[in-house]
């Protein structure tokens, strides 16, 4: 009768052994791409809901202050709301820091309300426009940082939306 020798044995541990190696190496690093990932998810949806918040202050303005038509990228965006405030969004960043928060600032009564955190960047550009228009369209891209300092941007657009002037009779 022939039993299993020493050899077999070793080679059957090191076979064992390989596997349960690989099989710890994927699920380690499937562990690690998937914390990154799930951040990087989380950092796109904050910066999707930044957007769409700054499009809808945007689409209900009644002109636009700055940045200058034509102009090089700006930090920042300012306007006339609706309700006929005047509006500053921009970013407030510390010295020490490569992040900072997205701040919307009442210019008349100095109000100021925080609408995203950890903001590596924001731009603002508007294309330049025919003489004697407003401009109308602003171009926004935003910056976020995830936790593991990797950043995540989204660009958009926002159109104005063109008032009304015409005298009622006139309609």
């Amino acid at each position: 009768r022939r039993g299993i020798s020493l050899l077999e044995m070793v080679v059957v541990v090191a076979l064992c052994a390989l596997f349960v190696g690989v099989v710890w190496q994927f699920w380690t690093t499937t562990r690690r791409y998937s914390a990154t990932l799930e951040e990087r998810i989380e950092a796109t949806q904050r910066v999707q809901r930044t957007l769409a918040r700054l499009s809808q202050s945007l689409v209900e303005a009644r002109r636009l202050l700055y940045p200058a038509p034509g102009a090089a990228d700006q930090p920042g965006v300012a306007f006339l709301s609706g309700e006929g405030r005047t509006m500053l969004i921009r970013l407030v960043r510390p010295e020490s820091s490569a992040t900072g928060s997205l701040v919307q600032v009442d210019l008349a009564s100095g109000a100021k309300e925080v609408l995203a955190t950890d903001v590596r960047e924001l731009v603002c550009r508007v294309p330049a426009v025919r003489a004697g228009r407003d401009p109308d369209l602003v171009h926004l891209r935003v910056t976020l940082e995830t936790p593991r300092h990797q950043p995540v941007s989204l660009v958009t657009s926002a159109r104005l939306r063109p008032l009304d002037v015409r005298c009622p009779l006139d309609r």
